[in-house]
């Protein structure tokens, strides 16, 4: 951007080479004749907008973005002389220590922090890597049991844990529940509406806490104290049992 007394000559020139009086060029603009003298002889520096107006009065091309940079640089190099001015202590010596020593805290503080969040962000990304890892892992080192849905790993050594599940296991015995606790060592088993074990291909319960809503069965028999079916308990949408034996205890 044109500054003063540059831009004064210039809109001086140019309503000459018009044939403009000042009187006429301020007739034009809307100005009055003796802010028009005042900018021409670079006495003020005008806002963009009177300086927009008297260059559309006189048909010259004006670039508002040229003006904006122009202001931007002009703000950059005043910045610039402050900044190397204050390492200079000759004088104000101990205000500019002031502002120097707090610019430093200000600056090992934001740093500081910067370093302490990517550190965090790169904790958590290893923590949930590892997490899925381990998922992973446990999934494949299960060879007696396929996992099917929202599985939540192994609350300890030997119990897995899951939720909405469907666990095959050694390939016969189909469970669906929606929280399943299975000891891979015993073959423990816990959902919400039984507990028992499971052996070879016979699911054994020991504690029968909600009725079958529907018995899918090739063939029931009684032996003592307990019901024995070959086929599919189901005791909710959610929730039933597939295997070639299910013996449950009689009340």
């Amino acid at each position: 951007m044109i500054q003063q007394p540059d831009l004064g000559k210039k809109i001086a020139d140019l309503r000459k080479e018009k044939g403009l009086t000042q009187e006429e060029l301020v007739a034009k603009c809307n100005l009055n004749v003796r802010t028009l003298q005042r900018i021409e002889s670079g006495e003020v520096m005008p806002r963009t907008y009177t300086i927009r107006l008297i260059f559309e009065a006189l048909d010259f091309s004006f670039d508002e973005s040229n003006q904006s940079k122009g202001i931007m640089q002009k703000g950059l190099g005043q910045f610039y002389i402050s900044f190397i001015q204050l390492f200079n202590l000759k004088t104000n010596t101990i205000k500019k220590i002031s502002i120097l020593t707090v610019m430093f805290f200000v600056f090992v503080f934001v740093t500081s922090s910067l370093f302490n969040i990517s550190k965090a962000q790169h904790e958590t990304k290893l923590v949930n890597t590892h997490q899925e890892t381990s998922r992973s892992e446990e999934t494949t080192q299960t060879d007696k049991f396929e996992i099917a849905g929202l599985f939540d790993g192994w609350n300890s050594d030997s119990e897995l844990v899951g939720r909405d599940v469907q666990c095959i296991i050694n390939s016969a015995i189909i469970i669906k529940s929606p929280l399943l606790k299975l000891n891979k060592e015993t073959n423990e088993i816990r959902t919400p509406c039984y507990t028992g074990i499971i052996k070879n291909n016979t699911v054994i319960i020991s504690n029968l806490k909600c009725q079958p809503i529907e018995r899918i069965v090739n063939k029931v028999r009684i032996s003592g104290d307990e019901f024995i079916y070959d086929g599919e308990l189901v005791f909710s949408e959610k929730e039933s049992i597939k295997a070639g034996k299910i013996i449950v205890p009689r009340d």
